[in-house]
């Protein structure tokens, strides 16, 4: 039976190859270290690192290594997020509010909240969430739904038109207590609209009206008023006048006669009469 041998070229040709395998699973495995081991956040990012499932560190924008395989970063977005309950243009979970007044009236209420995370409380908000998603899907939705409950209760269904900017401000203070407890700040609350049922919109409007009505007549009352308080005082200083030109006459009877000097054209009479006969002057004109 012949026995197979391997000459040195075949023994160097499986060599080289081994050692060319190794390397480029050496530099393969390299290239995957480095780039786990490297991270980049922008300027709006925040990431939270994690050490074998401890909290190692927080990072802001910019370069940072972690260790890698046994570190995981989760990153959030710390600019202003938006939500609008509006029917036809908010989210599924999130469209007009439903609501109910002090008055027991039913309300619906489209709103826009923005909000950001707070940067400050960044592991505590991690240790909360891990999925910003779930705070725009989920948390501050329910959230804004049981604020506006809570604030409208405060308010008649005529009030929450009338006194509108109260009614944001307790709904913003109301949505900031809740949402503190996730880390959150509130940016800014805006009330889109009051929806209520077409028999109280009817009324309300009524009495808007009337109230723009009575509005109307006091200020056509004030105008009347200031105008005969005008004509009065003008009739007092007309009088006034008087009194003291005839008090000055009275005292100084040489004024009058200076008077008539100055209002006098230097034309002498044409016409010279006495008790028995009328005489014409000669004309001065030449």
């Amino acid at each position: 039976m012949a026995t197979t041998t391997f000459t040195p070229s075949v023994n160097n040709f499986f060599r080289t190859g081994f050692r060319n395998t190794t390397a480029i699973v050496l530099i393969v495995l390299g290239a995957i270290f480095l780039f786990d081991s490297v991270r980049v956040n922008s300027p709006t990012q925040v990431s939270v690192v994690t050490t074998l499932g401890r909290i190692s560190g927080v990072q802001k924008s910019g370069l940072y290594l972690k260790f890698p395989i046994i570190s995981r970063t989760v990153s959030y977005d710390t600019t202003v997020r938006s939500i609008e309950c509006v029917d036809g243009v908010g989210k599924n979970n999130c469209s007009s509010l439903d609501g109910g007044t002090k008055d027991l009236q039913s309300v619906k209420v489209a709103v826009q909240v923005s909000y950001r995370i707070d940067e400050s409380k960044i592991e505590d908000l991690y240790r909360l969430v891990q999925d910003q998603n779930t705070f725009d899907n989920v948390i501050v939705p329910s959230t804004i739904q049981e604020a506006l409950k809570v604030s409208a209760a405060k308010y008649t269904g005529e009030e929450l038109v009338t006194k509108r900017v109260s009614v944001k401000q307790d709904l913003e203070s109301e949505l900031q207590s809740r949402l503190d407890q996730f880390n959150l700040k509130v940016v800014a609350v805006n009330i889109v609209n009051f929806e209520f049922s077409q028999s109280f919109q009817n009324e309300i409007d009524k009495k808007v009206a009337t109230q723009q009505q009575v509005l109307q007549k006091e200020q056509e009352l004030k105008r009347v008023e200031a105008e005969a308080k005008i004509k009065i005082t003008t009739a007092n200083a007309d009088a006034e006048a008087t009194r003291i030109q005839g008090a000055a006459l009275k005292e100084n009877p040489q004024v009058l006669e200076l008077e008539k000097i100055k209002k006098w054209d230097g034309k002498l009479p044409s016409v010279v009469s006495s008790s028995d006969q009328i005489i014409s002057l000669p004309s001065q004109s030449k």
